[in-house]
């Protein structure tokens, strides 16, 4: 794939960060493969273990219990194994931890879950609010009231089919994962996990990233973890908090360990131009989920499934071998290398007409990529080379079956009727990397 020179300097600085990702993706994982090729799932897959994994629910409790229908409903036509083992929800299933939230939320599990079903729960930042921030302790702290609605610890561990799933909730500060006792409990647990099984993988959730991995986490993470899942390659780590989505091909990272961003069920958040939680014309129809699936070995079959398009979504994520460094392949660095298409079509449209009103509308063709086009880069200049509108636009890329063919972005009223402008827009995909721009000079008003 052929790159332009960026456009700006911010452009320039993503670059650079890129590179530094890409610096950092080798130094933690050396001897991983960086020849641009991601895992191809198996025509045949075994299952003796499915989960689903969701986070960031934020009282739709609806859109919970269509999850929940859904997966059942894909179980049962698995020609292999209907069954759905657990379902993994990291955190942030309430807006502010009122106890009526909770309350809601126990008996939204109570009503859609089947039995055999185990439900798995960590503790986010929202369910801190209403004692934090409110004052409510009528129902005591909130690992109170998640002991006492939920029947378990806010720290614990699950052994289902013989695979190992740790569920690691804040502390009280509602911000860390700190105190002694709470690390000793996380290291005993993926200490006795790999006795059992040192090549299995072991299944981490938890409400913040860990630092410096998928997806939204630079702003939405955790330093105190990452250290700790470092030292056990077997790591399989969900985690939620920023709603980034996961159509995103960076929602999924392997360097000392594995990975996952789980996006939200209820608006998506995203960063344009490295900026954090960037909050435009994005609906709140965020409705994203895993389905996971592993065999007997431990091998594991990852998809996506959007629930406003009813279908999954994207390329199967596969992993042959979690406990194997050697191996692994959705590293940043090769991840980055598998994504050379990002191109405009040859014919491409691009144009510059006045509305109704008298103001500029930029209008071009989308562009396409190996993963997805994250936003485009337009500067439109006067016929003596003075910019007159710049910016960048977000890609619809996080909503699968909402995509458009065309881009139009509307510019004010920047431009005179009759003049002549030079008009370049660069797509950008989601490792900073910009395709050539489309170029071409209009007649504004015409």
């Amino acid at each position: 794939m052929k790159t332009a020179f960026p456009p700006n300097l911010i452009s320039a600085a993503s670059l650079g960060f890129s590179f530094f990702l890409s610096a950092k993706s080798f130094f933690e994982n050396p001897l991983a493969p960086c020849d641009g090729k991601m895992p191809k799932a198996p025509d045949i897959f075994n299952p003796v273990l499915r989960f689903a994994v969701c986070s960031d629910i934020h009282t739709r409790n609806d859109r919970f219990s269509r999850m929940m229908q859904t997966c059942y409903a894909l179980a049962e036509q698995s020609p292999l194994y209907q069954k759905l083992d657990a379902v993994l929800v990291c955190g942030d299933f309430t807006d502010c931890g009122a106890y009526e939230e909770m309350t809601r939320f126990a008996e939204t599990l109570k009503e859609s879950l089947h039995d055999g079903t185990q439900p798995i729960l960590c503790i986010g930042n929202h369910e801190y609010f209403a004692c934090k921030r409110n004052g409510e302790t009528a129902h005591g702290s909130t690992e109170d009231k998640f002991r006492a609605l939920f029947g378990v610890e806010p720290d614990s561990v699950y052994e289902i089919n013989g695979f190992t799933f740790l569920a690691a909730s804040y502390d009280p500060s509602g911000k860390h994962f700190f105190g002694k006792e709470k690390r000793d409990f996380y290291r005993t647990a993926l200490q006795k996990a790999r006795l059992r099984s040192c090549e299995k993988p072991i299944f981490v959730l938890q409400h913040p990233h860990p630092v410096l991995t998928v997806y939204g986490s630079i702003n939405w993470a955790d330093v105190s973890t990452d250290l700790l899942w470092r030292r056990c390659p077997n790591v399989v780590n969900f985690s939620g908090h920023s709603h980034y989505p996961i159509g995103d091909p960076r929602s999924i990272w392997q360097g000392g360990y594995t990975a996952l961003g789980t996006g939200s069920l209820k608006y998506f958040e995203l960063e344009n131009e490295l900026q954090c939680g960037f909050n435009g014309e994005i609906p709140d129809a965020s409705e994203q989920f895993y389905l996971v699936e592993a065999d007997a070995k431990g091998s594991l079959l990852i998809r996506r499934y959007d629930l406003h398009a009813g279908s999954f979504f994207g390329d199967p994520l596969y992993i042959e071998k979690p406990a194997d460094k050697k191996s692994f392949r959705y590293t940043y660095r090769n991840r980055k290398r598998s994504d050379r298409s990002l191109s405009f079509p040859d014919d491409a449209l691009l144009s510059l007409t006045q509305n109704e009103k008298g103001e500029a509308l930029l209008t071009f063709r989308s562009a396409e990529d190996t993963y997805e086009v994250h936003d485009y880069k337009y500067i439109v200049r006067d016929r003596f080379g003075k910019k007159v509108a710049g910016g960048s636009v977000l890609a619809q890329y996080f909503l699968p079956d909402r995509k458009k063919r065309y881009v139009t972005v509307p510019l004010g009223r920047c431009c005179k009727k009759g003049q002549t402008y030079t008009v370049s827009v660069y797509a950008c995909n989601c490792y900073y990397q910009l395709s050539r721009p489309l170029k071409k000079q209009v007649v504004f008003g015409n």
